[in-house]
């Protein structure tokens, strides 16, 4: 998209929500006035988008104007509701039950904390109410059948302020975050709405009846997404793009400016650490960095020394959480999360070494947008059997403790053998081992943890045995290696606080 587009009514529309906004807010950034004015026109399109994306309204300390632009968003957006609080995710359901209204929270960093009690489910309400079709389960009074559960809609826009807002990375990436500051060098006016209250509902107006001229010409639109812009990035930024696109003049190159410095910025957090991914997605990615050039097969040791000293603070003896990355860790988030299992290499002088196949992590990078290595060289052959394999018959062991891991593959006829177990015995998982499964769970909980049912589920699913987690637990928690809270919920403690 170039410089050249046509001049629209639109254009104009937005000119003119920008330079509303930018007479009353401070932003760190001024194209953050942007994405304000682009996400306060959508919601009158919100419908036409498919998908909306949450606004987080954030500042480091407070009287940054959070609240004040909360104030204008009421009397700019598509029919508003401010919620200083949202005490449930009925209430939530029930807001948005006939159509998709633009909820605005004060004050997250305390209402949406995921520490204070209910705020999980409502988190998850907000969550899945980012895309259109979303609903959740509601108890109504019915007349003959005193209670009935009756599907409500959990779409519709979200705006959230707050002084650094501890929210759920899952919840971070459906936002778009808006960076307010201060104002003491007086740059913006006081917004006195006893003077200005008409010409804020006069701009409104304006903008809903051109809405409703372009519903149409919106929800048919395709536009050309730039580069890397996939998955969830493009569900965010896709219904703002929409909205520049369709109103023309300088407005689509503005949204492509601020979609390229939001990747620019999620690049730049992730080279720095800031951003941290899911600890199986970032096991996913180094194994790409350290896989040699031109070999198609690694051991599994090899891999995993390679893994130690690519990174120790997350796989090695400096990681926080105590346990360096094993074979069976490895293992286990592989299978479980994208089903790459090790395997044997045809003619290894010793047939007990297990290791992976490049080909089988191929389609999981590919699908994380990770850079691998090119499949090259002279490839190992998987190992086949001397003769068709039979059916398993009186396998000692195959019993209802087994694990989806230990199931053997007899296919006959196949370019891999039958899939031997795994490098551990699921049927008599050692202690250590059932920790490892403990502080993987954690990990991937992250900051919410986890409540010890869930824990004891998680490991009897991997192991067969889920009867002595609670001991574990204790003795985890005496060592320093969780914490438990008040609620009974676990979570990883660093080394430092450990100490």
């Amino acid at each position: 998209m170039g410089a050249d587009h046509v001049r629209r009514p639109g254009a104009d529309i937005l000119d003119t929500v920008e330079h509303w906004l930018s007479t009353y807010i401070k932003t760190a950034q001024d194209n953050d006035l942007y994405t304000l004015t682009l996400w306060a026109v959508h919601t009158h399109l919100v419908t036409e988008t498919y998908t909306t994306p949450r606004l987080l309204l954030d500042s480091p300390a407070p009287g940054a104007g959070k609240t004040t632009t909360l104030d204008h968003l009421n009397r700019l957006c598509y029919h508003p509701v401010q919620a200083a609080s949202l005490s449930s995710p009925s209430m939530l359901a029930r807001l948005l039950e006939k159509e998709p209204r633009t909820i605005l929270v004060d004050e997250a960093d305390r209402t949406l904390s995921p520490k204070m009690d209910g705020v999980g489910e409502l988190l998850a309400v907000l969550n899945s109410g980012y895309r259109r079709g979303a609903s959740r389960p509601v108890l109504v009074p019915d007349k003959e059948e005193g209670w009935v559960a009756r599907e409500m809609s959990t779409f519709g826009p979200v705006a959230m302020a707050g002084n650094s807002p501890d929210l759920p990375d899952d919840t971070r990436s459906r936002c778009i975050r808006v960076l307010l500051l201060p104002d003491h060098e007086g740059t913006v006016e006081d917004s006195d709405w006893q003077f200005i209250e008409d010409d804020a509902t006069a701009i409104r107006e304006t903008v809903e009846s051109w809405a409703d001229d372009v519903r149409d010409e919106v929800r048919n639109m395709r536009p050309e997404y730039p580069a890397g812009l996939r998955g969830r990035n493009r569900e965010r930024w896709a219904p703002l793009l929409k909205v520049a696109t369709v109103a023309g003049g300088s407005w689509p190159d503005r949204c492509l400016a601020l979609i390229a410095a939001d990747l620019d910025d999620q690049e730049s957090d992730r080279e720095a650490g800031i951003q941290k991914l899911p600890r199986h997605v970032q096991l996913l990615q180094d194994i790409a960095e350290v896989w040699p050039a031109d070999e198609q097969f690694m051991h599994t040791p090899r891999l995993v020394d390679a893994l130690h000293n690519l990174r120790p603070d997350w796989w090695g003896a400096l990681n926080p959480f105590s346990n360096k990355l094993t074979a069976q860790g490895m293992g286990r988030m592989l299978s479980s999360h994208f089903s790459i299992r090790s395997d044997r290499l045809t003619k290894d002088t010793d047939q007990g070494r297990r290791g992976y196949y490049l080909q089988s992590f191929l389609k999981s990078w590919q699908s994380f947008g990770v850079d691998y290595p090119s499949p090259g060289g002279v490839p190992g052959e998987p190992a086949r059997p001397t003769q068709p394999a039979k059916p398993a018959e009186n396998v000692v062991g195959l019993d209802n403790k087994v694990g989806l891991a230990g199931y053997p593959e007899t296919l006959a006829g196949t370019d891999r053998e039958p899939t031997a177990a795994p490098e551990s015995d699921p049927l008599d998982a050692t202690e250590s081992e059932t920790i490892g499964i403990i502080t993987d769970a954690l990990a991937d909980a992250g900051t919410g943890g986890l409540g010890g049912g869930r824990i004891m589920r998680i490991v009897k699913d991997t192991t067969g045995d889920g009867s002595h987690v609670f001991a574990l637990l204790d003795e985890m928690d005496q060592t320093g290696i969780i914490r438990v809270d008040e609620k009974q919920r676990y979570y990883l403690t660093n080394k430092e606080t450990a100490a």
